[in-house]
């Protein structure tokens, strides 16, 4: 039971912070990509940087479940140093959806939305978002539970039950949870926002001719939509656009420009 309950209580975490995240840097982005409208710079431009923590403050007892009462606070620091802070309270709970289960033996997982993600690390430049510019980057997670061994881990622990015998009980379990756990942090992440590299977040596929003139370009990947099944576990992602490109003068950069450009051509004139 400790071990289920561990893995909803990092995944609600998780998805609070994803959450907390993306409303924080939303509006920073519109500003950084009108501050970005000048000429661009040989590479990605750091916009701001960004810091998520999430804490379990105490446990209650409502009837005989104990439910989870925490805080995921961001902050998200632009180029010039100025600080915004947002906090955002949750509640997490291991809930029965046995009814549900009779009636269907698919389980709903996970349901994941992003925008755009613009990241540069150690001089590879990785541009994703969806083929349709009017909509997210869309992943939904499902199980069967009989579709196989996944499917069947995935919905016990979508559908584990923590009702203890009597409200007692609960109160008792809520009151050593919280002296055990209490101003405990479950999830610290910290990630550096570059701003766009390229005009518009139009979300359309980029020509060569549009992407930086001192980045060399390495992969430009259309994918899906793809439905994928594995032992009862569903995936669905929407169709994705990628672009990879590399930064000379950086380690990897200057590796994957040497593979993607072509060696420059023999001088005529040399005589063996």
């Amino acid at each position: 039971m400790r071990t289920l309950w561990a893995a909803r209580a990092a995944l609600v975490g998780l998805v609070c912070a994803l959450a907390a995240f993306a409303a924080l840097v939303h509006p920073a982005a519109a500003g950084s990509s009108s501050a970005t409208a000048a000429p661009a710079a040989p590479q990605s431009q750091v916009a701001g940087t960004v810091s998520t923590r999430v804490v379990v403050n105490r446990f209650r007892a409502i009837g005989r479940k104990v439910v989870g009462l925490g805080t995921s606070t961001t902050t998200y620091t632009d180029a010039k140093g100025v600080k915004r802070v947002r906090q955002k309270h949750f509640w997490m709970s291991i809930r029965s959806h046995r009814a549900a289960q009779q009636s269907s033996a698919v389980c709903q997982i996970l349901f994941l939305e992003i925008g755009e993600v613009d990241l540069t690390l150690a001089g590879l430049h990785a541009f994703l978002r969806a083929a349709n510019p009017d909509e997210p980057i869309r992943l939904r997670l499902q199980a069967d539970d009989a579709g196989g061994i996944l499917g069947r881990l995935f919905c016990q622990l979508a559908s584990a039950q923590a009702t203890l015998a009597t409200h007692k009980k609960a109160v008792r379990a809520a009151r050593l949870m919280t002296r055990r756990v209490h101003r405990t942090t479950i999830l610290r992440a910290s990630a550096t926002i570059y701003a766009p590299s390229q005009k518009s977040g139009t979300g359309l596929a980029s020509s060569p001719g549009s992407l930086l003139a001192e980045e060399c370009p390495v992969l430009h990947l259309v994918l899906g939509p793809v439905h994928l099944e594995l032992l009862g576990l569903i995936a669905d992602l929407n169709k994705v656009v990628l672009d990879l490109t590399a930064v000379p003068g950086t380690l990897l950069g200057n590796i994957f420009c040497q593979l993607v450009t072509p060696p420059p051509a023999p001088v005529g004139g040399s005589s063996g």
